[in-house]
């Protein structure tokens, strides 16, 4: 049983541990971490920084499964810094669903041109 709510996403996010970077998306955010996809080499134990956009995030991984891994925030980590990275996600999120329903609704691209009918000059 899960012992906080979670929000889903589907925010991109970077990944960065040992100098290298990677990109992620996270799928949820909870109180305490989040849950990332799309990283197949996280080991449970290991400390790696979340970034979304200007904003990041020291986690340490809980578990893992095939593309998927739970990460909790460290606890020595400022209440503001997480504050600010959750800021961030929710920006991303909103900016994620406004361009969806802009989609939806026609907008986002170009009007296809009319062609002329055979036989008729325009």
């Amino acid at each position: 049983m899960r012992r906080s709510d979670r929000a889903a996403s589907d925010i991109k996010a970077r990944i960065i541990r040992g100098g290298q970077q990677d990109t992620a998306c996270i799928e949820d955010i909870a109180h305490g971490g989040l849950k990332l996809a799309g990283i197949r080499t996280l080991g449970v134990g290991e400390i790696i920084v979340v970034q979304v956009d200007e904003a990041s995030v020291s986690v340490e991984v809980i578990w893992t499964q095939t593309l998927q891994s739970g990460v909790r925030f460290l606890p020595d980590t400022c209440p503001d810094a997480v504050a600010h990275f959750r800021a961030a996600c929710a920006r991303q999120r909103n900016q994620l669903q406004g361009n969806a329903a802009g989609l939806r609704a026609g907008r986002g691209h170009k009007p296809l041109a009319r062609r002329p009918k055979y036989g008729r000059s325009v």
